[in-house]
């Protein structure tokens, strides 16, 4: 299961990327740390800070600047229909579902990363 900071190791590569790319690879964060088919931002967002597997997150002094380009892109996904609020959750609408058409475009952006 990949996390964020192992697959943008760099802090600064992290705030350069176009909001796409960047998009492209919360979406396979996102799929892959799925649970039941659901995701909560704050599964991505915690791994600013530390990894799951124990590794350190990016420097402090980058985190609210990775904090905020994470939050655009999250937001990005959000308006352009790649991730959806779970329908059937009223209480916190932080959880969220990665839909079908999601997929295909997260493949197609990931082919064009180095």
């Amino acid at each position: 299961m990949s996390n964020l900071v192992a697959l943008i190791p760099d802090a600064d590569i992290l705030l350069k990327m176009a909001m796409e790319e960047l998009g492209a690879i919360l979406l396979k964060v996102a799929s892959e740390h799925s649970q039941n088919g659901l995701i909560h931002q704050q599964t991505i967002f915690s791994q600013i800070h530390d990894s799951p597997s124990g590794e350190q997150g990016y420097p402090q002094n980058k985190h609210r600047d990775v904090e905020l380009a994470v939050g655009e892109a999250w937001n990005w996904l959000m308006v352009q229909g790649l991730l959806i609020p779970d329908p059937g959750n009223f209480v916190d609408l932080d959880w969220t579902i990665v839909p079908k058409i999601a997929e295909d475009h997260s493949i197609q952006q990931t082919r064009r990363l180095p």
